[in-house]
């Protein structure tokens, strides 16, 4: 499959996602069904504690969100910062986040192209969640290079994404890298590596519990989001892929 026939496709199967469901559950397991639902409470808990703890934002941060999807992440993120950026290739995704947007300092950009419509130097932080495995090799580069050129002098770059021993395609649409791939990808276009890890794992054994006892209350997501911590690493063997955290910094 072809660089740009690849990305062609993902952005059809995301349009596809977020008319059928246009809310967070387009940008997580758009299995449109109770069990993908289900599911997707916990993912978008956990998601939102490991940004917070890794990402440590500040009131002074001006910050792009890489892929900003319906604005999920973004919206969540806003009280804590100064003011965020969403970008995303997917229209309708951009128009369903400002159509949900409440918040004053959330600007969303709908992007057709690899260029980020921003001057250099722009921003103190960047991240994606679950972004780049749904971007071509070739397409990657480019929007790496964006992202250097966008954030300021030691500006980061946090992106959470899932990882295996081997790269491995999921339907033609997800590309899963290993951590070595993102690691030299991003010194190619002068990034500078601080440090990976994981931070969720597939299977997962609070997924499991989370999804097979429905009757769970919400109120214990954070006993769900701490055991998954825990089990992260027992029976390792039984792990499909990890989602790890990359922190990236841009000097020079």
């Amino acid at each position: 499959m072809t660089n740009q026939l690849e990305d062609s496709v993902r952005n059809l199967v995301y349009e596809k996602k977020v008319i059928a469901q246009p809310d967070y559950n387009s940008v997580l397991d758009a299995g449109n069904n109770a069990t993908s639902h289900r599911a997707n409470v916990l993912h978008d808990y956990i998601s939102k504690r490991v940004l917070i703890k890794n990402f440590k934002p500040d009131k002074r941060d001006k910050v792009l969100d890489f892929g900003s999807g319906v604005g999920r992440l973004s919206s969540f993120l806003s009280p804590f910062v100064k003011s965020i950026v969403g970008i995303d290739a997917s229209k309708t995704m951009i128009d369903v986040a400002e159509k949900n947007r409440k918040e004053q300092n959330i600007e969303y950009i709908h992007v057709d192209t690899t260029v980020i419509p921003k001057v250099d130097n722009s921003f103190d932080k960047a991240f994606a969640y679950w972004v780049f495995a749904s971007i071509s090799d070739k397409m990657l580069e480019e929007n790496i290079s964006e992202i250097f050129r966008v954030l300021k002098p030691n500006g980061r770059l946090f992106f959470f994404e899932q990882v295996k021993k081997e790269s491995a395609y999921d339907s033609n649409v997800h590309k899963k890298r290993t951590i070595t791939e993102y690691k030299e990808l991003l010194e190619q276009h002068n990034f500078v590596f601080i440090h990976t890890k994981e931070i969720q794992r597939n299977p997962s054994y609070a997924m499991h519990i989370w999804k097979k006892y429905r009757f769970l209350p919400s109120f214990i997501l954070p006993l769900m989001y701490h055991l998954e911590q825990l089990t992260l690493y027992r029976k390792p063997e039984f792990a499909d892929y990890y989602t790890n955290v990359f922190v990236f910094e841009k000097r020079i």
